[in-house]
C-alpha cells in the first residue's frame, strides 16, 4: 500500500488536490491520500474524497483535521502553523513510510516506481535544495557544514516514519524549534534536515532528478525529455497572478487542469500577464539560440522556452 501525504489549510486546498489528482490518475497500486487540515471547510472535506475517488476509484481518502493546540508555545510562521502540519506525521500516521508532496508538484509517472526506491538506511529522502539559505539557522545546533553538504528540499520527499517514531523525532524537532534564537527561513525543511544532521550517521538520501526536478532548472528538464516524472514549482507556482509569460512547465500544469472532474475546473482562476510582460516575451521570443544558452545561466533569469520547443508537453498529458 502506498501513502501518500498532503498539508495544507483552505488557502492551498485546491492546489493540493490538483496535485493529488495527478498521483491517483497514474498510480498502478492501492494508494490512500491523506490530508492534515488546517481549518478546513466542510466541503472541502467532502471534495478531498470524492474527486480522489472520482479520478481514480481504487484509491482510498483519509483526512485530518489538525488545530493549533497541536503546535502551543511555538512560534508561527507567515502567522500560522500550516508549514508544521507535515511534522506531526510520525504521530498521526500509523504507516511504516509517506510520500510527502507539496501542492505545487504535479506527477506524470507512477508514484509506485517512486515508492519502491525507500532505504532503511535513511529517515528522509528527497532532493537538495538548489537555494538553500542557513545563516544562524543551525547555530548552536548542529555544525552548519553538515547542512551545507547536504541541504534536502521538504516539498517531495520520502519519510521513514518507523525510524523517525523509534528515535524520538517529535521531541527532537520541537526542542530545536524553541532554541532557536533565529526563526528558520523554512521551518519545516530545516527542522527535519537539522534531526537528521545531528545524527552519527547520514540519514538523509537523495531521489533522482526525473522525481521531483524543479521547473526553474530548464537544463535539467531538458535533459530528462519523456523521464520526466515529477515536477516541484517551487515558489515558482503556475497558478500565481501576474506571471511574465507562459513556459512548457507551466503549460504541462494548465493542460492538466482541462482533464479535471468540471467541480474543480471551475475553482481554478483564469491566468493573468502583465502588458509589459508580453511585450518582453515577444521580444524575448525571437531571440536567437545562443542567446537562450548564456540566459539560462543568467542568476534570477526568467527562461521563457515555450517558443523554443525544449519540452513538448503534449507527450505528458
Amino acid at each position: 500500500m502506498i501513502h501518500v501525504l498532503y498539508c495544507c489549510d483552505s488557502k492551498y486546498f485546491l492546489w493540493s488536490l490538483i496535485s493529488a489528482c495527478s498521483i491517483a490518475r497514474k498510480v498502478s497500486e492501492p494508494c490512500i491520500f491523506h490530508l492534515f487540515g488546517l481549518r478546513l471547510r466542510k466541503k472541502e472535506i467532502l471534495e478531498w474524497s470524492l474527486i480522489l475517488t472520482q479520478v481514480n476509484p481504487k484509491c482510498e481518502t483519509k483526512v485530518y483535521e489538525v488545530d493549533d493546540a497541536c503546535f502551543v508555545g511555538l512560534p508561527t510562521w507567515r502567522g500560522g502553523y500550516g508549514t508544521l502540519l507535515r511534522m506531526l506525521a510520525p504521530d498521526l500516521l500509523d504507516c511504516e513510510w509517506v510520500l510527502y508532496l507539496d501542492g505545487d508538484t504535479l506527477a506524470f509517472g507512477d508514484v509506485a516506481e517512486l515508492w519502491k526506491l525507500r532505504d532503511n538506511n535513511y529517515w528522509l529522502m528527497g532532493h537538495l535544495n538548489p537555494c538553500a539559505r542557513f545563516s544562524e539557522e543551525g547555530y548552536g545546533v548542529v555544525p552548519l557544514e553538515k547542512l551545507q553538504t547536504r541541504y534536502l528540499n521538504a516539498g517531495v520527499c520520502l519519510m521513514n516514519l518507523d525510524a523517525m517514531r523509534a528515535h524520538r523525532f517529535s521531541s527532537k524537532w520541537r526542542a530545536i524549534l524553541g532554541r532557536m534564537s533565529v526563526q528558520p527561513r523554512y521551518p519545516d525543511q530545516t527542522l527535519l534536515n537539522l534531526v537528521c544532521a545531528c545524527e552519527d550517521t547520514e540519514r538523509r538520501g537523495l531521489l533522482p532528478d526525473a522525481w521531483g526536478v524543479y521547473s526553474r532548472e530548464g537544463d535539467k528538464i531538458e535533459a530528462l525529455g519523456k523521464r520526466l516524472q515529477l515536477v516541484h514549482y517551487a515558489s515558482d507556482a503556475p497558478w500565481g497572478s501576474q506571471r511574465v509569460a507562459k513556459r512548457d512547465v507551466e503549460c504541462i500544469w494548465w493542460r492538466f487542469t482541462k482533464s479535471l472532474p468540471a467541480d474543480v475546473q471551475v475553482q481554478i482562476p483564469a491566468p493573468s500577464y502583465r502588458w509589459d510582460a508580453r511585450v518582453r516575451f515577444w521580444i524575448l521570443s525571437r531571440l536567437p539560440t545562443w542567446c537562450w544558452r548564456i540566459m539560462r545561466r543568467m542568476k534570477g533569469t526568467v527562461l521563457l522556452e515555450v517558443w523554443r520547443g525544449r519540452l513538448n508537453w503534449k507527450t505528458f498529458c
